[in-house]
């Protein structure tokens, strides 16, 4: 075993059991390739309404919600909730809701830079750890057929911004970025690790002040 992995497994033995609270295969992916186990609960919220000052804030308000309808589970479980949103001139670009709004983000986003925030709410008990990581992407320029070949997967629907980076037109389109490539998948595996080991202290604090 890896000296990282071995580490991993001594923090995990610290922590409740880890529970994901997102439909996303691309998230379980990254913590179940880090060496995290964890089980998958999704919990459908309205976000209809839940914006911030700036793109960040609201995909931090998005994932606070998604942590409120598991907060049930915190009693004996440790829940991650995350959201991430594509910024592009101050405007967020959600899951397009068909392939004309989907078409319409890739042309916004063809030849230029975009950034990606991943907001992350974690916590079991009293602790609570929120992050959010910003990655930014400069898009090469992307040939209408191009896009349409991407939207005739049908993969385009479940991704914000219309992309994700490790498949499809995503693995042309990208030129270069700037930060943490996983945040672009979904979430920062380096921030949830960060994360475990602050709640795993502060559970240690808690513990020796109770004794």
């Amino acid at each position: 075993m890896s000296d990282h992995r071995l580490i991993l497994e001594q923090l995990l033995h610290q922590l409740p059991p880890i529970v994901l609270a997102s439909a996303s295969p691309r998230r379980t992916d990254l913590l179940a390739s880090a060496g995290i186990p964890h089980r998958i609960v999704v919990r459908s919220i309205d976000e209809a309404g839940l914006s911030g000052a700036t793109a960040a804030d609201t995909a931090m308000q998005i994932a606070r919600a998604k942590f409120a309808a598991c907060e049930d589970l915190t009693r004996q479980e440790l829940v991650i909730c995350a959201d991430t949103v594509v910024e592009l001139d101050g405007q967020v670009l959600g899951k397009p809701v068909d392939a004309q709004e989907a078409r319409e983000m890739l042309r916004s986003l063809s030849g230029r830079m975009h950034a990606v925030h991943t907001a992350v709410v974690m916590g079991t008990g009293g602790a609570r750890v929120e992050t959010v990581a910003t990655t930014r992407v400069w898009f090469r320029w992307l040939p209408d057929d191009w896009i349409d070949a991407w939207l005739a997967t049908g993969k385009a629907f479940d991704k914000a911004g219309g992309y994700a980076i490790q498949e499809g037109i995503g693995l042309v389109a990208v030129e270069r970025i700037e930060g943490d490539y996983n945040n672009v998948v979904g979430l920062s595996v380096g921030d949830v690790v960060q994360g475990l080991e602050t709640i795993a202290a502060g559970l240690a604090t808690a513990s020796e002040k109770a004794s």
